[in-house]
């Protein structure tokens, strides 16, 4: 068995972010439509066509307003009873050749002035950590950066597949990621 630690680093640097963002940078262009040049064409020539259709011998029947929620129950269970063979899952489920293991909790933690001098900080635990939910939703707002670390115990049979895979789903724009 083997402990993994990692740490996640949130960074939010919105001035560098611009700088080093292709898309930033090509919205941020100005050019020319040069619409003078565009040239319209005329529209394709149109041949009306008239439907088969006929008169009904009788007209559409449309049922009242439901009024109680007795009424749209039982107007639920009709219509699923119509439609519950276009609903069957007929595919056969696939089985999953791969471990997952969910993170629901984090230790959570702002940058502070000293982090700046170096992040052996960070790996010490230093400062003060919060515990907080997966996904995590609150400040900061703007330029930030933040940390995130979490403690794992991998299995052998984890190990033993050759590969391992870290899929982190919610990191906002750019992250930094360690595993010890």
């Amino acid at each position: 068995m083997l402990r993994a630690y990692f740490l996640l680093l949130l960074c939010l640097p919105l001035l560098t972010i611009a700088q080093q963002d292709r898309f930033a940078k090509i919205g941020g262009q100005s050019y020319s439509l040069q619409r003078d040049l565009l040239i319209e064409p005329a529209p394709m020539p149109f041949q009306p066509v008239a439907l088969p259709g006929g008169v009904r011998s009788q007209p559409l029947a449309f049922r009242p307003d439901i009024s109680t929620a007795a009424e749209l129950y039982k107007e639920l269970d009709s219509m699923r009873r119509v439609f519950a063979p276009f609903l069957k899952q007929y595919n056969p489920l696939r089985e999953s050749f791969r471990s997952r293991l969910y993170l629901d909790s984090m230790q959570w933690r702002k940058q502070t002035e000293p982090d700046k001098r170096g992040i052996d900080r960070i790996f010490a635990g230093d400062g003060q950590w919060e515990n907080v939910r997966i996904p995590h939703f609150g400040p900061p707002v703007g330029h930030a950066v933040t940390y995130y670390r979490k403690q794992i115990v991998l299995q052998d049979s984890m190990l033993n597949k050759g590969r391992l895979f870290f899929c982190f789903r919610g990191v906002d724009y750019k992250a930094e990621v360690y595993v010890n």
